[in-house]
């Protein structure tokens, strides 16, 4: 209504002009809307292959095994391959998945990451599964929020999962899996 009512304006001064030269003056509103959050990148799949070595380590006892209490931690760093290899696997080990996410952010008071894991966070083959029970952050913690190198001209922000799995229930072999294990959500402060 707003452009109309200039549009009748404009015409109504071109229409009474005496001289019939005579300048006219019309003005333009643009809105540009931003969100406050961009999502640039997040895996939605993960494959991690653990090799035979890697299975008879974990499965080894005494002095030549890793032990059913011995924790340790492999990392996936994702890049434009989606695929993680596990060479050493415990009876328990962590699974870090490096800049599984990235985003940026225009609120300058921050943004706040969070990592929730599903209702049942088993992977599953047939009757047996790997225990994924605990997701975090990197850092450890469920949330964190995230106050400096924001904006768009900033580096994106990226974001890190550790899934701890427990494969003292993983007896037969081939693929463990859980659709939607994890879900990450970026929110402003």
């Amino acid at each position: 209504m707003t452009k109309f009512i200039k549009s009748v304006a404009a015409a109504a001064v071109l229409a009474t002009s005496a001289t019939g030269v005579q300048a006219a003056t019309l003005s333009t509103d643009v809105d540009v809307q931003l969100p406050s959050i961009i999502a640039l990148t997040c895996f939605d799949a993960v494959t991690v292959n653990v090799s035979a070595a890697g299975l008879e380590a974990a499965l080894s006892s005494g002095t030549a095994g890793l032990g059913s209490t011995t924790v340790n931690s492999l990392s996936a760093d994702l890049g434009a391959d989606s695929q993680a290899t596990v060479t050493g696997a415990g009876t328990e080990v962590d699974l870090n998945l490096n800049n599984v996410c990235a985003f940026r952010a225009l609120v300058q008071s921050g943004a706040s990451v969070t990592v929730s894991e599903a209702a049942d966070p088993r992977l599953l083959n047939g009757t047996d599964f790997i225990d994924a029970a605990g997701i975090t952050l990197a850092s450890g913690n469920l949330s964190d929020d995230v106050t400096t190198g924001l904006g768009l001209g900033a580096p994106a922000t990226p974001i890190s999962v550790t899934v701890p799995l427990d494969l003292s229930d993983a007896t037969t072999p081939g693929t463990y899996s859980k659709a939607d294990l994890f879900t990450i959500t970026v929110s402003a402060l």
